[in-house]
């Protein structure tokens, strides 16, 4: 090792760079180049695949460092009970998993809901709470099935514990809702009635599976002596509704038209108002059947009805005739349900007939929806009402009606309501 002049040590040169003449540094740029062998297509796709996937979890590994709740997040599980699912739907938007736990509610409330049914009061004491928290939800992420999702899991509420109904209603009267908010409320009304009439409308009939425990079986022999003492739990069984028995009625009347009508009074009676017993009357429980006969006038009918008289009909603007249309189908669909074995069945359908009579002051040609659905509300109380009563009771209000039609009849641009207005003869 050498040193400077100032005695710091410079270590020793390693060695040499190899140095060579000019002849030989031309021959060998004269030689001939060697060419690798190019990689497989196969080969190069499978790097491009590795490669894209080490970015991708590059990637992912960088979001889940930025948001660490991210990695952590555990999967959404299925509400076991009622509170479980209010709280999934009372989900705060902004909330991590909130999107996921919404669906699951909406998914599985319907199942859910009716399992519960008859195993203590958890679904009667959550009842009202749910039916606000869902009648309020608003469609925030944009999901194509969320009204289904929403009306099938309210449908499930009333079905489940009847009574609510009258929150039900409650809110109809006081709620700020929007027009397809309060159509749901009142769909929700004519499909549980029906439901529980022993319908199977395939909307709802698909949104649920039917299973006979609500959380978890017992064990073995000790299930099957609770199964055999408590019996069997047995399952029930709108537009497209709503045509079918318009269409039923107006078929009928087309066929059967033979009214008479002389000074405001029925002389004749059509023969298709002579009762018969109704083929497609679903088949269900004896005990189911009864309880429903008794309640389906104070617990479905009524209350909706009160709710006409009570807000002063129907005003919100230019939706009027919309949801004014819908109600009028609504309590059809539900007397409809209530056909031929109510209780009240003959007070449903005069004060139904007093509420259509009350409407029609108010009515003009243009508003056809309503024109439709009030024509079809007369063609089925006229169906299922008794022809001695209709003649003793009624004929005054069907007179009015007669009147209206005949009043509007030339004005009216739609050929189906003209078909509907006409189809019963209302002209003398």
């Amino acid at each position: 090792m050498s040193g400077s002049v100032l005695g710091v040590a410079f270590p020793e040169p390693v060695g040499l760079i190899p140095t060579i003449d000019q002849s030989e540094a031309w021959s060998q740029l004269r030689a001939p180049s060697v060419e690798l062998p190019e990689p497989e297509v196969d080969e190069l796709e499978k790097a491009f695949k590795e490669s894209l996937g080490k970015e991708a979890d590059d990637d992912n590994m960088s979001d889940e460092e930025d948001d660490p709740t991210l990695a952590n997040a555990p999967k959404v599980q299925s509400p076991i009970y009622i509170r479980d699912l209010l709280e999934y739907l009372s989900a705060d938007t902004k909330a991590p998993q909130a999107y996921e736990k919404i669906q699951m509610a909406l998914k599985t409330a319907p199942t859910l809901i009716r399992q519960k049914k008859g195993f203590g009061e958890e679904v009667a004491f959550y009842a009202e709470d749910l039916l606000s928290k869902l009648a309020g939800m608003t469609n925030f992420y944009e999901d194509a099935s969320f009204e289904t999702s929403k009306l099938n899991a309210m449908i499930a509420v009333v079905v489940s514990h009847p009574p609510v109904t009258t929150h039900l209603c409650h809110l109809l009267l006081t709620g700020d809702y929007s027009l397809q908010q309060r159509i749901c409320l009142l769909s929700t009304m004519s499909l549980s009635a029906r439901e529980l009439r022993g319908y199977k409308d395939e909307m709802v009939a698909s949104s649920h599976s039917n299973q006979i425990f609500p959380t978890q079986m017992l064990p073995g022999k000790l299930h099957q002596q609770y199964l055999a003492a408590e019996g069997k739990i047995e399952e029930y069984g709108s537009s497209a509704i709503q045509a079918d028995i318009q269409n039923q009625l107006m078929g009928e009347a087309a066929e059967d038209a033979r009214d008479e009508l002389a000074g405001g009074r029925i002389l004749r009676v059509s023969a298709s108002l002579k009762k018969k017993p109704q083929a497609s009357a679903p088949l269900i429980p004896k005990d189911a059947l009864n309880s429903f006969n008794k309640s389906v006038g104070k617990t479905f009918f009524f209350p909706l009805v009160n709710v006409w008289w009570q807000s002063g009909g129907i005003n919100i603007g230019a939706y009027t005739p919309i949801l004014t249309a819908h109600y009028l189908k609504t309590l059809s669909l539900i007397l409809h349900a209530a056909y031929p074995s109510a209780s009240d069945l003959l007070e449903m359908a005069r004060e139904y007939l007093g509420l259509l009579i009350s409407i029609i002051p108010t009515l003009d040609s243009e508003q056809l929806p309503v024109i439709e659905a009030l024509c079809t509300g007369v063609l089925l109380v006229m169906d299922v009402v008794d022809d001695s009563f209709l003649i003793a009771q009624m004929s005054v209000e069907l007179a009015k009606i007669q009147d209206f039609f005949t009043n509007v009849w030339e004005t009216l641009i739609d050929e189906k309501v003209k078909t509907s207005t006409s189809a019963r003869s209302w002209t003398k």
